[in-house]
């Protein structure tokens, strides 16, 4: 899960966010036992992840209710031990980058076996900010990490706001209470993903006229869902519908955020979809993958398969630099649409853009014409090749594993049907005219679709940077993972090519991979 995730191009996403990692710290006779939780971040810096470190969890039980000195100094303790430890094991730099942030979703109540008052919880706060700030000034605290809805989920969440505005830092008074981020929770119904940014917006300016001091703190949105409950069997989460309304979304917060001139900087739009499937529900949960256990024995047996929401931030991956202005036919409120350009002199592209068509029309094709307008003049040609995700069988496991009667095991037959059905459908590079500032493209696609232009001036001076750190990963006892790191940009590039020899170059090599990577 992680390898795939970390294989994601252009750090399309950067963080994972764990619940309760502080649950895999134990405690011993000798202090705090941290093997598990050093294995856990080893993997993510292994494969150019960070985590989104939530102060959530009870080692051994270590706290019961903030009520008392002793306990803040055992929290402050373990928080301190642990965020040197990984400076150490890391890197100042590296740990720097990681948003730390206070107890998930505090007005549900789940606090493992710690009982909360939101006296004893603004303590906790006041600990862990102390813990954090005295290390370094750019060690990151956000929060309070929750829906902030009224009636039910507010107390934990304006009273963490309210103290960081108005208190006094009980743990140590003087570190000023402070929040390098707010992060809130706001999901869609399924349906109307408008929704999501309305409920933004109004929470937002709720916060901003309570607390006007905060105004000028970043706002994320760390659970930014279509639909709450990952469990949920639900079919349009294991086709093309999935990014539709992700791509959606993506367009309401440009619109709202970036198209408007206002005080609010939105940081961060992130999603709660890197859960593992149950073993009967391959496809329909909100995932990123669908997960194929060889036995029941164990996690590590398991073969994922991309799930259309997983190529989808492939393609979103291609979505880097400025916005590029867009301006659709009027009164077709089906297609959202969004796209980036970039200039640069230092790789073997001078210039890019991606524009991203997504429409949830139950048509049988789409006719799409792009009118592209004063396009750089740059040497040498431009060049341009796209990316389609539909729901076509041929191109979608999930159809295409009920067409196998949606064996709970497949044969390794079946698996390569599925992993080569969950390829991304593209085309070869092709030129265009550079003589022209202005440029008509037509298509004929699926539809409900997911479809990304990406144009390209290529750099005669200079090569792609080469692969490297090659790693093999264990994928079940029959198959193997490769991934490498890429020190630049892959969206020019048209595809990686995996070659393998047994004995090096005696004998040649063979290509692997017979498809786009």
């Amino acid at each position: 899960n992680i390898v795939l995730i970390g294989s994601l191009p252009n750090h399309v996403i950067k963080q994972v966010r764990i619940h309760w990692l502080l649950q895999l710290v134990k405690i011993t006779s000798t202090g705090f036992d941290f093997s598990l939780l050093d294995l856990l971040l080893d993997k993510l810096w292994r494969f150019d992840l960070l985590p989104g470190f939530e102060l959530m969890g009870n080692p051994g039980d270590l706290i019961q209710d903030f009520s008392t000195e002793k306990q803040a100094n055992r929290w402050f303790d373990l928080i301190q031990t642990m965020v040197r430890r990984y400076i150490q094991r890391y890197g100042k730099t590296w740990v720097e980058q990681w948003r730390f942030e206070t107890w998930n979703e505090p007005d549900h109540g789940d606090f493992c076996n710690v009982n909360f008052t939101l006296a004893t919880y603004l303590k906790y706060f006041d600990a862990s900010l102390s813990a954090l700030k005295t290390i370094s000034e750019d060690l990151k605290l956000g929060g309070p990490g929750g829906s902030c809805r009224h009636p039910h989920f507010v107390e934990f969440c304006f009273g963490l706001l309210d103290h960081v505005e108005n208190g006094i830092n009980s743990f140590n008074s003087s570190i000023k209470p402070s929040l390098d981020f707010i992060s809130i929770h706001k999901k869609g119904d399924g349906q109307n993903m408008e929704l999501i940014v309305q409920d933004e917006m109004k929470t937002i300016q709720e916060i901003l006229r309570l607390y006007p001091t905060l105004k000028n703190i970043p706002i994320i949105n760390d659970e930014s869902d279509p639909l709450k409950g990952w469990w949920r069997e639900e079919d349009w989460r294991a086709e093309v519908e999935y990014p539709n309304f992700v791509a959606e979304n993506i367009q309401n917060h440009k619109t709202t955020y970036f198209d408007k001139k206002h005080q609010i900087e939105f940081e961060l739009l992130s999603n709660d979809n890197a859960f593992m499937s149950y073993s009967h529900t391959k496809f329909t949960q909100r995932t990123l993958l669908a997960r194929y256990q060889e036995s029941n024995s164990s996690y590590r047996n398991s073969i994922f398969i991309k799930k259309p929401i997983y190529n989808f931030l492939v393609l979103q991956s291609h979505i880097s630099g400025q916005w590029v202005n867009i301006t659709q036919q009027k009164g077709d409120t089906t297609v959202s649409s969004y796209g980036s350009q970039k200039f640069t002199n230092k790789t073997y592209f001078t210039w890019s853009s991606a524009v991203l068509i997504s429409t949830d029309k139950k048509t049988r094709n789409l006719a799409l014409k792009l009118h592209l307008k004063n396009i750089p003049s740059l040497d040498p040609g431009l060049v341009y090749h796209t990316f389609t995700l539909s729901n076509k069988l041929a191109r979608n496991p999930y159809r295409q594993w009920q067409k196998m009667r949606s064996p709970d095991r497949p044969s390794q037959e079946e698996i390569q049907t599925l992993i080569t059905s969950s390829q991304i459908e593209h085309s070869q590079p092709k030129r265009i005219n550079r003589s022209l500032s202005n440029v008509n493209l037509n298509f004929l696609l699926p539809s409900p679709v997911i479809f990304v232009l990406q144009l390209c001036s290529l750099n005669p001076l200079q090569l792609p940077p080469q692969p490297h750190w090659l790693q093999l990963s264990q994928n079940c006892n029959t198959s193997m993972l490769i991934s490498w790191r890429f020190g630049g940009d892959t969206s020019c590039l048209s595809s990686f090519v995996v070659q393998f020899s047994s004995s090096g170059p005696v004998s040649g090599y063979t290509n692997l991979n017979q498809d786009w990577v």
